[in-house]
């Protein structure tokens, strides 16, 4: 049995933090409230760093083959999601209160009775949020009962005597003062939601980029990695409603690679040169756009259209980024890789060629070449666009043509000559851009 010193940071984090949760969870069980002196629990710098190091324990605690294989944007959508702090919202129209809880209490050899009243209110938003210091407060804070399956909280008071104008003016100063902190907890909740998302981002770049070395550097040295099991990269995110994907069914051409048939390879085609025929009938569309701000919308209806196929704008393949990228996140495998250009002639064609098959690994064989026109002399250019594509050393073939905008071409892999790759060749004239 392993003893506790021969664990790793990693597996310490984890078993830890499924012990706590196991804590919270027999906890919250036993006793579904807790009372707080609110925002005075833990200083805002003390919360950002423990969040941070929890952003590190989760994405450590994955391993190497579920961060280079997990969907890059979901993976980071989702921890945006679980370490967002979300704005507080106390609703004063639902504020209830019971008969008070009589006391005899005594000062100085004075006995006197007290009526203590508990003020109840129904909350939206983060209950971290009760509890940290942020950056500026009142320092005359109220102890709050908060009670979390009922989403309410509470804070009470004693009085002396049953006067109704004491009741009013006490339970409205108590109030007041309490969201006075609320307003400025919420205005730190958006600071520090920025810090965390950027925090995310970075470090899952950071480690993912010291995986994709540590994998180059064995590649470098033709060094096996044996794995022992076959995981299943998936992010736990909610399902979207979408049109239904084509099936890949017995119509599949063969290929003794992992692949797409060519009858959803077609229909990802259709879907593009449907989507950008529409943006150039529609000026609105397309002027004053960039290319990430074009590559957006071809990305939305893609998205959008197939059932459980994701697809992520500037993801991380073999050693570069590329513009569109679907893939199965069930087990991370590409079905299709799409670059977005300005066309800019036939020099930076062929850079740009090499581009997207630099980002191409074995498995990738489907994949287009998407050109935003914006000048004129379109016929020109597409006769341009097709000469340079025939001057290829990679050039094998043309195709049947499927679309005006659009030409077919079939390619030799740049690293193995046998392999043929599928490539679609898209010009769209947005003049004016």
């Amino acid at each position: 049995m392993q003893s506790c010193s021969a664990l790793t940071d990693g597996n310490k984090s984890y078993i830890y933090a499924c012990l706590t949760k196991i804590y919270l969870t027999i906890t919250m069980s036993k006793c579904p409230s807790i009372s707080i002196t609110s925002f005075m629990e833990i200083n805002h710098e003390a919360y950002d760093k423990s969040q941070q190091q929890k952003v590190k324990d989760e994405i450590h605690r994955k391993g190497k083959e579920y961060i280079l294989s997990v969907d890059e944007e979901q993976y980071k959508n989702y921890l945006h999601e679980i370490f967002t702090l979300e704005k507080i919202e106390i609703n004063i129209d639902s504020e209830s209160f019971d008969e008070p809880v009589i006391s005899t209490k005594s000062k100085e050899n004075f006995r006197y009775k007290e009526y203590r009243f508990e003020i109840k209110y129904s909350y939206k938003g983060s209950e971290d949020l009760f509890k940290i210091q942020p950056f500026t407060f009142i320092p005359q804070s109220i102890k709050i009962k908060i009670y979390f399956t009922e989403k309410r909280l509470s804070f009470s008071f004693g009085m002396r005597e049953l006067n109704k104008n004491s009741f009013i003016d006490t339970k409205r100063n108590m109030l007041k003062l309490f969201q006075e902190n609320i307003t400025k907890a919420n205005n730190y909740s958006s600071t520090y939601n920025i810090r965390i998302k950027e925090f995310i981002d970075n470090y899952f770049k950071k480690i993912k980029n010291e995986y994709l070395a540590e994998n180059d550097f064995f590649e470098s040295i033709n060094l096996n990695v044996q794995k022992d099991t076959d995981p299943t990269f998936t992010v736990p995110i909610i399902k979207k409603i979408k049109v239904p994907e084509p099936q890949v069914d017995s119509k599949k051409s063969f290929s003794y690679v992992p692949t797409i048939s060519d009858e959803m390879y077609n229909d990802i085609i259709a879907t593009i040169n449907k989507s950008a025929k529409i943006i150039e009938q529609n000026p609105a569309l397309y002027n004053g756009k960039n290319e990430g701000e074009l590559r957006d919308q071809l990305l939305f209806a893609l998205s959008s259209r197939y059932e459980s196929t994701s697809a992520t704008a500037e993801s991380f393949n073999k050693k570069g980024k590329t513009d569109i990228l679907l893939k199965y996140p069930k087990d991370g495998t590409n079905i299709f890789i799409a670059e977005c250009k300005f066309w800019k002639g036939q020099k930076e064609f062929h850079k740009d060629l090499n581009q997207l098959f630099g980002y191409l690994t074995w498995r990738d064989t489907k994949s287009a070449l998407i050109y935003f026109v914006n000048k004129n002399g379109i016929t020109e250019i597409v006769r341009k666009a097709i000469e340079a594509v025939e001057r290829s050393s990679f050039f094998v073939s043309q195709t049947q043509k499927r679309h005006e905008d659009s030409f077919s071409y079939i390619f030799c892999s740049p690293g193995d000559s046998e392999q043929r790759l599928f490539l679609e060749l898209f010009l769209f004239h947005f003049p004016d851009v």
